[in-house]
């Protein structure tokens, strides 16, 4: 599952009720080990589920970052995948290109920032031959 970085969730295990689970991180690009602030997994209730917060990541990520899990209690294992960041965390160019001002000019389309003077992004404007439009255009082409 994808979360947004800044949402902090949990990672889920079931073991036997009174166990004393902890967990390993492992950053899937160059599987190597993640550091934590606590790798120990809290017990919810008596119900011999476990559970650890992402927010236990000594350094959190920036960027897209895949992850596996590995809970244990010692003896058995449980593992999975998760994935922090990426396209979840990166939608405030998609938000201004559906709310900002934009302006056709000059056979090109040009969107604004908040500023509303500042242009963030321009795409080239062409008919259904390829040839430059301002007027229906069939395509935009970023530059």
């Amino acid at each position: 599952m994808r979360y947004k970085i800044s949402e902090n969730p949990n990672i889920l295990g079931k073991f036997d009720t009174g166990d004393t689970v902890t967990i390993t991180l492992y950053d899937l690009s160059d599987e190597s080990s993640e550091t934590l602030d606590s790798n120990s997994c809290n017990e919810l209730g008596s119900t011999g589920v476990f559970y650890w917060s992402t927010s236990n990541i000594t350094t959190t990520p920036t960027t897209l970052k895949e992850y596996c899990w590995v809970m244990t209690n010692g003896t058995t294992s449980q593992y999975g995948k998760i994935v922090l960041g990426g396209f979840t965390d990166d939608i405030t160019d998609i938000k201004k290109c559906e709310t900002n001002r934009w302006k056709i000019e000059n056979n090109q389309l040009k969107i604004y920032d908040d500023d509303k003077s500042t242009v963030i992004l321009t795409f080239d404007l062409k008919d259904a031959n390829g040839n430059p439009t301002e007027s229906n255009p069939y395509e935009r082409t970023p530059l």
